[in-house]
């Protein structure tokens, strides 16, 4: 299989492993990067094109607190690659752009390495002084966060532990040095990913680990209820060092598990293990959609964030001021740049916004977005697909008003129409009816 082979393709190998196929004491040692976040929620990021239309990671901003970028893979000839092409390629301009954005405000963004696609390890085993150094210059040209090693071939114990230790020299204790074994492996039934014990790898260097990503799906386990979770903890590892991975569409991989039924567990292993590392999804680009949360892939890791977070995100209708009216989406277009108006309130879902962590307003998988990142009086607030940017932040003020902190403007209904189908727009804010709204 060439190492372009995209690693969606590794649940056949996973199956095929799979047919051939006293809790330790001292294992949960505190990483040298713990996380500093109540749970992880950790998104894959491989399919950056869909049909050759971009896939933005924008939209997974104030949601998802990784962005692990897939897959990088160390070639013949001391060259690396994302996926089919060099990191440095056009394509991934814009990506690189974005992601920086992102973690201007907090999002950690990480680099896959390896996946079912074979060679990196081979290499930086047969050849570690060429081939490290490749890794090691890209991890910082990029100026990412951390790296995941995902091994999906022979690679000692031995072998780990020194590239652990050379990450960790490198870049320091602040720098996400993270795996992601298949959940058999961390339960202790199976050595999978790289041929050693996870177990031993714990005990030998589990300061200087991040955590464990755990592939429960493939066949290697379930998140269908706790059983294969509960199984990894009685193995020895601490649930603070262990965050459980899942595939968010059941075309990805076998063990697909449907939202509701994901949130059930993640609340139970939240409620059972306080601790509790977090969850992850296989991948962005198709993750299925979680209606109260919109129709877009983001909406997927949302409703995974507050089941464990014990929250609902508030939806409804955002009230006026003026008696009787309220915020629309004209004709529940999906459209960008579809007007948001003014309505009879009639509980359509046009009129179902949901209040998200990062201070945007959703409505029909999509945001209440500033045209053009406008600052002027006037400006028109339209539907756009949401992108994290300053357009879409909606802060209440304790006057009732819907203060956008871009512009320093409010949200307006234009002379206080009551008139159906008055676009809105932003105006200095001035505390009369036209720019009082209750949120849901």
């Amino acid at each position: 299989m060439s190492f372009r082979t995209r690693r969606l393709t590794r649940s056949a190998q996973a199956l095929l492993a799979a047919a051939s196929l006293a809790t330790a004491c001292g294992l949960a040692a505190t990483p040298a990067s713990a996380a500093t976040a109540p749970h992880h929620v950790l998104a894959y990021y491989q399919t950056q094109y869909s049909n050759g239309t971009y896939v933005s990671p924008l939209p997974l901003q104030g949601i998802a607190t990784d962005v692990e970028v897939a897959a990088f893979h160390l070639n013949t000839g001391g060259t690396i690659t994302l996926n089919n092409d060099a990191p440095s390629s056009s394509i991934y301009t814009q990506m690189w752009s974005d992601l920086a954005a992102m973690q201007a405000k907090g999002t950690k963004v990480e680099a896959l390495l390896g996946g079912a696609a074979q060679g990196s390890y081979a290499d930086l085993h047969s050849d570690f002084a060429t081939y490290y150094p490749v890794l090691r210059d890209t991890l910082r040209t990029y100026h990412l966060d951390g790296v995941d090693l995902d091994i999906e071939e022979t690679f000692s114990l031995a072998d780990t532990e020194k590239l652990i230790k050379q990450l960790r020299t490198d870049f320091g204790s602040g720098f996400l040095i993270t795996l992601t074994p298949v959940a058999t492996d961390l339960s202790g039934t199976s050595s999978y990913s790289g041929g050693f014990s996870y177990k031993q790898l714990e005990q030998d260097l589990g300061s200087s680990i991040s955590w464990y990503t755990g592939q429960f799906y493939c066949g290697w386990g379930s998140l269908g209820s706790t059983a294969d979770y509960d199984q990894v903890v009685a193995n020895g590892f601490s649930p603070s060092r262990v965050v459980a991975g899942t595939v968010t569409n059941s075309a990805n991989c076998s063990g697909y598990v449907q939202p509701s039924q994901l949130a059930s567990t993640l609340k139970s292993l939240t409620g059972k293990y306080p601790t509790f590392a977090g969850a992850a999804g296989w991948e962005y680009f198709n993750a299925t959609p979680v209606s109260t949360y919109g129709t877009g892939p983001a909406s997927w890791y949302q409703n995974a964030a507050d089941a464990m977070s014990g929250t609902a995100a508030k939806s409804g209708p955002i009230t006026s001021g003026i008696t009787g009216k309220c915020a629309d989406d004209s004709s529940q277009n999906t459209a960008d740049g579809t007007p948001i108006q003014l309505w009879d309130c009639n509980g359509t879902a046009a009129q179902q916004f949901t209040v998200n962590a990062d201070g945007s307003l959703g409505v029909m998988g999509k945001c209440m977005d500033v045209t053009h990142s406008g600052t002027a009086d006037g400006t028109k607030v339209q539907l756009w697909d949401c992108n994290g940017t300053g357009a879409q932040v909606w802060q209440q003020t304790s006057n009732g008003s819907l203060l956008n902190p871009q512009s320093g403007r409010c949200l307006d209904d234009p002379q206080s129409s009551t008139t159906n189908g008055t676009q809105l727009q932003i105006w200095d804010c001035n505390g009369t009816a036209a720019q009082v709204w209750k949120l849901p």
